[in-house]
């Protein structure tokens, strides 16, 4: 069977995934954690998320295996340094204060996320 990537991917994806060597594979499952919407309209969400949030002043650092952007951005609102690369984690710059370690990867850099049993070897 062959794969018609045009199926999956606009000309700008495509384009991008050539240009940056990126997995097909990870390209379109980043691709799919970007297309997910935080639904906020109903009341114990909106709770959930501010109980979240206080966690600001009290969390040096976060350890997650998500690849998506939601602690960041919606519950640290890009207050925190976000780490997600293997080498980024063990830089001299970081603080160990006020820091997101994603430790498989992120959505940022579909080529980095951990997801296949042979990704989780090289990890």
């Amino acid at each position: 069977m062959k794969n018609n990537f045009d199926d999956f991917f606009t000309k700008e994806e495509q384009k991008e995934i050539n240009q940056k060597g990126f997995s097909h594979f990870k390209y379109f499952v980043a691709k799919q954690f970007k297309d997910i919407v935080l639904k906020t309209d109903k009341t114990y969400y909106k709770t959930e998320i501010e109980h979240l949030k206080k966690l600001k002043f009290n969390a040096r650092v976060i350890l997650t295996t998500n690849y998506d952007k939601f602690l960041e951005e919606i519950i640290f609102e890009n207050d925190f340094d976000v780490y997600s690369s293997q080498e980024s984690m063990y830089l001299p710059a970081c603080e160990g204060y006020g820091e997101i370690y994603k430790i498989h990867g992120s959505i940022d850099n579909p080529n980095q996320m951990v997801l296949t049993e042979s990704d989780y070897i090289k990890f």
